[in-house]
């Protein structure tokens, strides 16, 4: 009887470990490589340096945003275990995309409810642009699996206008689609707001999804830090966080944040500090 308790115990804490298994999340502007190319910060000189932030980080999943095809195409020859998904955002899939990378060991993707929309009043056609900014913006989305129990959870990556007059309208865009998707996968948001936490946009996006207490990952462990993640390439820090990982509380806890502004002797990878979580299934 003892024998069967122990064996009882063992088998409940196994399933435990493994519905519990940390995973990490990382969001990443890692400035447009068709930008800056007269100068120091031109992507030929970058790309070793955010090689080595991602590898030092090691993430399991990372939104990335202002990524173009030959950035994508580099970092997945050069960075061990990682696949893609999503697209550029004009019309025949170059220019900037908010691609999605993941671990093949540990995730699949379920490419049926995974997909790319643009922030327009006709938002499955490629290109599509109304809304009132001066770039094309989208939202790219992956519902990823764990390998090893079958647990599913919905990432939507995405970079917003910098016009703070119309961020409102691209945060109730972003709101209504992944409402659309249905609330009953847990789902993280990550991505450049282009704005800061005071911000109307930002305090709607919280509001807006009071019901599954969406929490930035970040302030859970650092409430009242102040942080910087917009560096534009230089020691200027103005108090500005406008880069998020979000992540629905009642489903997700949050274990561990970050971010990450190492330099390579004066050197920026990008513009931006990447953030990290360590995220784990309530």
């Amino acid at each position: 009887m003892k024998n069967t308790a122990l064996v009882i115990l063992h088998m409940a804490w196994f399933s435990l470990h493994v519905v519990a298994q940390p995973f990490s999340i990382m969001t990443y502007n890692i400035r447009c490589g068709e930008c800056d190319n007269q100068n120091a910060n031109s992507w030929q000189y970058r790309k070793t340096m955010v090689c080595n932030i991602i590898q030092k980080n090691n993430p399991d999943v990372i939104g990335f945003q202002e990524m173009i095809p030959a950035q994508r195409d580099y970092l997945i020859e050069n960075l061990s275990g990682y696949a893609y998904y999503g697209t550029g955002r004009e019309a025949d899939g170059g220019g900037e995309g908010c691609y999605i990378f993941y671990r093949t060991d540990k995730f699949f993707l379920d490419s049926v409810h995974s997909g790319t929309i643009w922030y327009s009043s006709t938002p499955t056609i490629p290109g599509s642009q109304d809304l009132g900014d001066l770039y094309k913006r989208i939202i790219t989305y992956a519902r990823l699996k764990f390998k090893n129990n079958g647990q599913y959870f919905y990432l939507f990556n995405t970079h917003m206008p910098y016009l703070d007059t119309i961020q409102v309208k691209y945060v109730d865009f972003l709101v209504s689609f992944v409402k659309s998707l249905g609330m009953h996968v847990p789902f993280i948001i990550t991505g450049d707001f282009n704005a800061d936490e005071s911000s109307p946009s930002i305090r709607k996006l919280k509001l807006s999804f009071a019901d599954e207490n969406i929490v930035d990952t970040y302030r859970v462990k650092f409430p009242h830090d102040t942080l910087t993640t917009f560096n534009g390439f230089s020691e200027k820090r103005d108090g500005r966080k406008i880069d998020y990982i979000f992540v629905t509380a009642n489903r997700l806890h949050t274990f561990a944040a970050g971010c990450d502004t190492t330099t390579f002797n004066g050197q920026y990878p990008s513009d931006h500090f990447p953030l990290t979580a360590t995220i784990v299934f309530k």
